[in-house]
């Protein structure tokens, strides 16, 4: 997986970009691997486990959190999509180009996007959802 991160001018992380492609050997990277920082208010993790792995039964313990923003993630099914970054200022940082198979995971500032041909994609983030008080545009 090739993985960059987009950050502000104070080294502040905007953005992480997934690229599809994958590696000629799974066995080389079974592992799981975060893409976020554990500090981060969503977390992103690829995993690649062997055939008949398992994972023991489980649950997630009901621990409050307080979450300060919205953070994304856009996984890209077809089309290609523009996506341009803007810091916690509102200026412009980054434009960049979203194929099928890529993702992204959105942390923080703000961003806007173009279709640049029809596109199928997934969006994840926190809930709920809060309609016209989710939202600044700028």
């Amino acid at each position: 997986m090739n993985k960059q991160v987009i950050s502000d001018r104070n080294n502040n992380c905007l953005a992480i970009v997934l690229r599809s492609g994958r590696p000629t050997s799974l066995k080389s990277i079974r592992a799981v691997n975060f893409i976020t920082d554990t500090k981060d208010y969503l977390q992103l993790a690829h995993m690649v486990r062997n055939a008949r792995d398992t994972i023991p039964r489980h649950y997630h313990n009901p621990v409050k959190r307080e979450i300060i923003g919205t953070g994304e993630v856009l996984f890209i099914v077809s089309g290609i999509l523009s996506i341009t970054l803007y810091d916690d200022n509102q200026v412009e940082v980054k434009t960049i180009k979203l194929f099928e198979g890529d993702a992204v995971v959105l942390l923080r500032g703000g961003h806007s996007m173009v279709m640049e041909t029809a596109v199928e994609m997934y969006e994840v983030k926190q809930g709920p959802y809060l309609g016209v008080e989710d939202k600044t545009y700028f």
